[in-house]
């Protein structure tokens, strides 16, 4: 119950003891407890918390805050699942990693985590100023104009920092480290990174995650594998894709999951038996979700957040007929290598 009796206690918001006929309003994320006008709860929802039978439930500040940090850590969990499994198969395919010891594998990925909300930008024109900040002020405009250009949907992304790599050299381009607030931010862009190819006019910069030496070095020794492979077998079919979040050589005809696809073409019942069998359990919708700031106080508004969520991030395809999209278009610029 979010509304409970009157205990002698202080509000967790302003401090002030409860009076003896205040209806404290309990956080149901945590222990903590409020007056009804420190929660900043209309009389209809503080209505709909005291009911025994309630869909709304009420969180607090700090919970709230802590909800909208689970997508992030979601992804960062997944991604080091990913990067545990990439070094996992690297050493299950006798690629040479049998000697590292634990200790690096933990530095490795801690490494990746530190380099998850960085970008790494290439052929960004640099100017001629000798001044540091006119040098700066240029660089950010450009890179600026440049995420506008491929980003898709109305996401304000802008670099908190961006490092020019290397020693400056009249006449040769440095690329850009951008240091972003969230690596949720970098999975946006690299997400967009297909629109390059119809920019008009087509643009020279080119974008790749930031990778550590381990991966660079694996990346290196994979290229030379496949021009190897491409010069004595003859296979222009090869590429690099990544494949578990490993990057691995392939034919471009490999295309992922194509025996689910042909399945659901013969028989589609087994899938839809997996739908109703959701349906019928306790986990169908939410009682409250939380979105752009807006909290849904019953399952059409819940229904409306999820519309305007998957309507955000959904994109239609418009990709001709010879073009290979994977997951690896996500994540790197080195996923697909002609």
């Amino acid at each position: 119950m979010a509304m409970t009796s009157n205990n002698v206690q202080n509000c967790s918001s302003c401090s002030v003891l409860f009076a003896e006929f205040d209806t404290p309003v309990k956080c149901d994320g945590c222990i903590s407890v409020f007056h009804t006008k420190c929660t900043g709860l209309s009389p209809s929802e503080l209505k709909c918390l005291s009911l025994k039978t309630r869909n709304l439930k009420y969180f607090c500040e700090s919970c709230n805050n802590g909800l909208r940090d689970i997508p992030e850590l979601k992804m960062l969990i997944n991604r080091l699942l990913s990067e545990v499994n990439e070094l996992k198969n690297q050493k299950n395919n006798g690629n040479n990693v049998s000697h590292y010891s634990e200790e690096f594998i933990i530095n490795e990925i801690g490494d990746r985590n530190m380099r998850a909300s960085n970008l790494i930008l290439y052929n960004v024109p640099e100017s001629n100023s000798d001044n540091t900040a006119d040098r700066i002020a240029h660089d950010s405009n450009v890179v600026s104009n440049f995420i506008d250009s491929i980003i898709i949907g109305d996401k304000n992304i802008k670099p908190v920092k961006l490092l020019r790599l290397g020693i400056r050299v009249h006449d040769k381009t440095r690329p850009i480290k951008a240091i972003f607030s969230s690596s949720i931010d970098v999975f946006e862009i690299l997400k967009s990174k297909k629109k390059l190819l119809s920019l008009n006019p087509p643009s020279n910069i080119g974008i790749s995650s930031d990778r550590t030496l381990y991966q660079r070095n694996y990346m290196k020794k994979l290229r030379e594998e496949l021009e190897s492979r491409r010069s004595s077998d003859g296979g222009n079919e090869l590429i690099i894709r990544y494949v578990r979040g490993t990057p691995t050589i392939v034919s471009r005809n490999d295309r992922p999951n194509t025996h689910l696809e042909n399945s659901l073409q013969i028989n589609i019942k087994p899938s839809w038996n997996y739908v109703n069998s959701l349906k019928k359990t306790k986990n169908d919708v939410p009682d409250c979700m939380n979105y752009n700031n807006v909290t849904s106080a019953n399952i059409s508004e819940t229904v409306k957040l999820f519309a305007d969520y998957f309507s955000s991030v959904y994109v239609s395809s418009s990709l001709n007929s010879n073009e290979v999209v994977t997951l690896s278009t996500l994540s790197s610029n080195d996923n697909h290598i002609n």
